[in-house]
């Protein structure tokens, strides 16, 4: 029996989130919910992947689209138990903001800590339609409840924890983050003819 702590990642989405999901991967048992398909490359044993296969992008069946999310993820928790549940990014925060609250009134797993992964700035991100306007009001009302918000920059966590001011103690910088082997890859690459000005007077040790 393994002792590893348990985590489930919930995604909305994960290309730029891959070597996090590596690292999680070795850390943890491991479970990943992907709503759409499953983005996760081979490294990452097929067994371990919750797949919800949902096909309509009609906004107006997202109310329904989050009800039925969010029972899903909490049958996963009380059975999985993790220790923690990471979201990414605001698709699946705003989807996990009925189970945090649930979670807290029922008591389904007492110990699981919750952390809402932020890939933008909302200010510049949402702006316009419905959708813009539910991202804004959970980031106003709701991740609050979450015990760590996720930011990859300085500027956007200042920029977070002034308009939302429940975040100020909650919002935490985890910078962006690379595989290594692809920047052996571009370590490679010829520059082009534009940037080799810069180091026209550059001296390599």
């Amino acid at each position: 029996m393994s002792n590893k702590k348990k985590q489930l990642t919930v995604m909305g989405t994960v290309w730029d989130f891959w070597s996090v999901l590596k690292m999680f991967d070795k850390l943890y048992e491991s479970k990943y919910i992907s709503f759409y398909e499953p983005w996760l490359k081979g490294e990452i044993d097929k067994e371990k992947i919750i797949l919800f296969n949902e096909k309509s992008k009609n906004p107006l069946l997202w109310p329904f689209k989050i009800l039925k999310r969010t029972y899903k993820i909490l049958k996963i928790i009380r059975e999985f138990k993790p220790d923690l549940v990471i979201t990414h990014h605001d698709d699946a925060n705003v989807s996990i903001i009925p189970v945090i609250l649930l979670n807290k009134i029922f008591k389904i797993s007492n110990n699981t800590k919750f952390i809402l992964w932020v890939r933008n700035n909302p200010i510049e991100s949402y702006k316009e339609g419905l959708y813009s306007k539910i991202i804004i009001l959970a980031y106003k009302y709701f991740y609050k409840y979450a015990d760590i918000i996720i930011v990859q920059t300085q500027e956007n966590k200042k920029i977070i924890e002034s308009h939302f001011k429940s975040l100020k103690n909650k919002t935490k910088i985890v910078p962006n983050v690379y595989e290594i082997d692809k920047l052996q890859q571009l370590s490679h690459e010829p520059l082009e003819k534009q940037y080799l000005n810069i180091f026209k007077d550059s001296f390599v040790f």
